[in-house]
C-alpha cells in the first residue's frame, strides 16, 4: 500500500512539473498572443549585443564585419568587433573612401585614387597600389580581390589578387567601360560588368584561361551590380530589371520594373530588396523582395523617403528620414523605431540587430521590438 502511494506521489509530481514546463513553453511561444512570440523575443534578446559604437575619427563609408563594423574615412580604416571594441586601424589617405566586406574579409579603397588595402579579422593582409584610378573593388569569402581600374589605352582593367595581395589574373577591356567585377565563392571564376553605347555586357572568365568563357549583351539596359551565385552564374541588378545570367551567357529575366524609378536596393544571399518609386518626384511607390528564382517573397506600398537600406540574414533594415523599420524577407514589419532622425546609414547584421550610423556613432536596434522596461 505504501509503495503504491509513493508511486502515485511520484506520478503526481511528474504531472505537476510537466504542466509547469508546458505552461512556461506556451507563455514563451506567445500562445494566445497573435502579435508576437515571447520565445522569439527572448532568443533575439539573447543573440544580440546592444552596444553603442563610437568612431574617432569619424567615418564616411561603413560595412558589416562579423557583427562589428568596418569604418573608412579620409584618414584610413578602422575595424570594430561586435562589442564596439577597436580591433585594429590602418592609416592611409583617401579622398573618396569606400569599403566592401564579406564573410570576415574586406577591402578599403579610394574611388578615383590608387590606394587599397585588404584586411581580415586579424588586421591588414595586403596593401595594393593600383596603376591607375580605382573604379570599384569586391572580395569573395576567401578574401580574393577583384579590382576594377582605369587603364590608359583601354576602357578598363580588372585585376584579381589573392588574399595575400599577390596578382593572379588580369583582363583588359577594349570595347566597353569596365564598372565592376565579382569572383565566384571558390575563387576559380570571374564575372565582369561593362557598359557601352549598346547597353550593359557581362563577361565570364575562368582564372586558368585568358579567353572569355561566355558573355551576354543586355541591350539598352544599365546594370549596376553583380552577385555571384557560384556554378549557377550571377544575379544582376539594373535600373529597370533584375536578371539571372548563367555561366554560358544565357539570360533569364526575373523582374522588369522599367516603368518605375529605382530608389534603393540591397543584394544579399541570392535575394534582392527593391524600393521603387511610382514617379520621379515624390516618395510614393512600393517595396519588393524577390529571390534568385524570381519568386516574389513580399510586396508593400511605401510613401516615405528612404535614406539607406541594408539586408542580412532574414531581415531588411530600411532607414527612412524620421524612423527605422526592420522587415523580414516577406516584408512583414518586425520592429519600428522613431528616434533615428539625423542618421545617414544603416547596417543590418545577420544576428538580427540593425546598426544606425552617423559619421561618429552606431546605435544598435533589435529586429524584434522590445517591451517597456527592456533595454533596446
Amino acid at each position: 500500500m505504501k509503495a503504491r502511494r509513493a508511486r502515485l506521489v511520484k506520478i503526481g509530481v511528474s504531472i505537476f512539473i510537466l504542466a509547469l514546463v508546458t505552461t512556461a513553453a506556451l507563455y514563451l511561444l506567445g500562445w494566445g498572443d497573435g502579435e508576437s512570440s515571447r520565445l522569439r523575443r527572448f532568443l533575439a534578446g539573447m543573440a544580440q549585443e546592444t552596444v553603442s559604437f563610437q568612431f574617432e575619427p569619424g567615418g564616411e563609408a561603413f560595412a558589416d564585419f562579423g557583427g562589428g563594423v568596418a569604418v573608412v574615412g579620409s584618414g584610413g580604416l578602422q575595424v570594430y568587433n561586435k562589442k564596439a571594441e577597436l580591433v585594429f586601424s590602418d592609416v592611409f589617405e583617401m579622398k573618396m573612401p569606400a569599403v566592401f566586406a564579406l564573410d570576415g574579409h574586406g577591402v578599403a579603397y579610394d574611388v578615383g585614387g590608387t590606394a587599397a588595402c585588404l584586411f581580415d579579422k586579424e588586421g591588414v593582409t595586403a596593401r595594393i597600389a593600383a596603376q591607375d584610378k580605382i573604379i570599384s573593388a569586391t572580395v569573395n569569402k576567401n578574401g580574393y580581390l577583384a579590382l576594377t581600374t582605369q587603364f590608359a589605352g583601354y576602357k578598363g582593367l580588372v585585376t584579381v589578387y589573392d588574399s595575400a595581395g599577390n596578382e593572379i589574373y588580369k583582363w583588359f577591356s577594349g570595347s566597353a567601360h569596365a564598372l565592376t567585377a565579382v569572383l565566384s565563392p571558390d575563387s576559380r571564376h570571374l564575372a565582369v560588368l561593362t557598359i557601352g553605347g549598346g547597353g550593359s555586357r557581362v563577361v565570364f572568365f575562368s582564372l586558368d584561361s585568358e579567353e572569355e568563357k561566355a558573355s551576354c549583351l543586355i541591350e539598352d539596359a544599365i546594370l549596376l551590380e553583380l552577385h555571384h551565385l557560384g556554378t549557377s552564374g550571377v544575379l544582376a541588378v539594373g535600373t529597370g530589371e533584375i536578371l539571372h545570367i548563367a555561366p554560358d551567357g544565357a539570360v533569364t529575366p526575373l523582374l522588369d520594373y522599367s516603368a518605375r524609378y529605382l530608389e534603393a536596393y540591397a543584394l544579399w544571399d541570392g535575394n534582392v530588396f527593391l524600393s521603387l518609386k511610382t514617379y520621379s518626384v515624390g516618395d510614393q511607390g512600393l517595396l519588393a523582395v524577390i529571390d534568385k528564382t524570381g519568386a516574389h517573397l513580399g510586396v508593400l506600398d511605401k510613401d516615405e523617403k528612404i535614406v539607406s537600406v541594408s539586408a542580412g540574414g532574414g531581415y531588411i533594415a530600411v532607414l527612412y528620414a524620421e524612423r527605422l523599420v526592420i522587415y523580414n524577407k516577406q516584408l512583414e514589419v518586425c520592429a519600428v523605431y522613431e528616434d533615428t532622425a539625423g542618421a545617414g546609414n544603416v547596417i543590418m547584421r545577420e544576428d538580427g540587430a540593425a546598426l544606425v550610423l552617423t559619421k561618429f556613432t552606431a546605435e544598435p536596434y533589435r529586429a524584434v521590438a522590445v517591451t517597456d522596461g527592456e533595454e533596446r
